[in-house]
């Protein structure tokens, strides 16, 4: 019995057997899917558009500020001060316990004075040598006391920086400041200044400078370099002090309103005398100062005003106090009193924040226009006002400043061996002592948050 051969299988004619799947899914419409992604999509879509528009706000206020960004801070027990070393002064803040911070940074022998809180008290700012021979704009936080930042960037040094006693904090904070002898607006988020006495070419609006000339040689004749200076009344004047190359001080006030024709109008001369203090009331914002031995005035030719006699025309009184107001748009000066005789002066008033007194140094006149104070005498302020002026503190007494609702003051006062910082009632009862011995401190401040 033969084998029989298996037929070969044709391979063109075989169907592939599939191995066995699933149940294929209904296939889905295109309506049904647009239908189960559009919420979620929308979400999606949404939450990186508010994000979106969140890093591009941030963005741009980010570049608005310069890098300048910090956080507010709890200054309310803070009083701001100079400790003074053997060989400079530090910035320091005092609570009514006693308890002293000093500044981060400091270098031994190097100076910080012209302390000014910013109008919220988050910051305290200082003038300092400390990193460099010219003299810089520092501001420092108190609270968390880091190392304070530097804020003026060239190497011109500076002095006297103040605030608007008016500002409230809401816009941009600006500040005044001496700069190579010219007052200058600062900005500290852009650490820039810009002057604005004598005014610039820009300021006075003549680009070929034929005006700010004439400024010039008028301020020249006014003084040799700006001293001090002050706003009042909502930015529209500034009052300041130049020294003079011969003798005393000029009180210059400068309209920042143009005139008619648009142009800037020019610098007034109000008063020279030996020694000239000048603030602001924060009520109203007036002008208020002092003049130590009032010497006689000068013309817009810079020689002494002369008389029907011949000779220089003075003043029937040695020292002052007054106040400007402004009445019918321009400004009138009040007498709120001279001193009995050219023996008892008076210096450094010191508005309360109602404006409704003013407080300042009393004491015998040793010339040139320094003084042995004897004590702080408040008086209303008001026309004749010193007529109804009370003792508050006896004693040399120096550094006065009022606390943010004018219930209490602080003030240097020589006790123990020591200039120590006091705090007491605005009536003067109540001192306390708040330095002890533990040095001597100059230009205690309270911070504007102070309770």
């Amino acid at each position: 019995m033969s084998e029989s051969t298996p037929e070969p299988i044709d391979t063109e004619e075989s169907t592939p057997v599939e191995p066995p799947t699933k149940a294929a899914k209904p296939t889905e419409t295109a309506a049904e899917i647009r239908k189960g992604l559009r919420p979620r999509t929308a979400r999606r879509f949404g939450i990186m558009a508010v994000i979106l528009i969140i890093l591009i706000y941030a963005f741009n206020w980010f570049v608005s500020q310069k890098g300048d960004i910090f956080f507010p801070s709890d200054t309310s027990k803070m009083i701001g001060a100079l400790k003074l070393e053997e060989s400079g002064s530090q910035a320091i803040a005092i609570t009514p316990d006693g308890k002293i911070t000093a500044s981060e940074g400091y270098v031994a022998g190097k100076s910080d004075r012209d302390l000014a809180w910013d109008p919220l008290g988050n910051r305290l700012f200082f003038i300092s040598d400390r990193k460099e021979d010219s003299f810089h704009i520092y501001r420092w936080d108190p609270q968390r006391n880091g190392n304070p930042d530097q804020k003026s960037i060239d190497r011109a040094s500076r002095g006297d920086l103040v605030f608007d006693v008016q500002d409230n904090g809401k816009d941009e904070l600006v500040g005044l400041v001496i700069v190579r002898g010219t007052v200058q607006e600062f900005t500290p988020r852009t650490a820039k200044s810009q002057q604005v006495m004598p005014p610039t070419r820009k300021a006075s609006g003549d680009p070929e400078g034929g005006s700010t000339g004439t400024f010039e040689l008028l301020y020249k004749r006014f003084g040799q370099s700006f001293k001090s200076a002050r706003w009042f009344y909502n930015r529209r004047y500034i009052a300041a002090v130049m020294t003079r190359e011969d003798k005393g001080e000029s009180l210059i006030i400068q309209d920042s309103m143009p005139d008619d024709k648009g142009n800037t109008r020019p610098p007034q001369l109000l008063f020279i005398a030996e020694k000239i203090s000048i603030t602001v009331d924060p009520k109203s914002g007036g002008l208020v100062f002092s003049l130590t031995d009032v010497l006689p005035l000068l013309g817009n030719d810079g020689k002494p005003l002369v008389g029907e006699d011949g000779k220089p025309q003075t003043y029937p009184f040695n020292h002052g106090l007054f106040r400007m107001v402004e009445k019918d748009n321009s400004l009138a000066i009040e007498f709120i009193g001279p001193t009995p005789s050219r023996e008892i002066c008076l210096a450094s008033p010191v508005v309360a924040p109602d404006g409704n007194s003013v407080m300042f140094l009393a004491g015998k006149y040793l010339g040139d226009g320094n003084m042995d104070v004897q004590s702080l005498i408040s008086c209303p302020l008001v026309q004749g006002g010193i007529k109804s002026g009370t003792p508050i503190v006896s004693g040399n007494v120096t550094d006065l400043s009022f606390s943010p609702d004018g219930k209490n003051i602080a003030y240097i006062k020589q006790e123990g061996g020591h200039q120590a910082v006091f705090i007491a009632s605005s009536d003067g009862s109540g001192a306390k002592n708040l330095t002890g011995s533990a040095g001597d401190f100059a230009s205690p401040i309270f911070s504007p948050q102070y309770k």
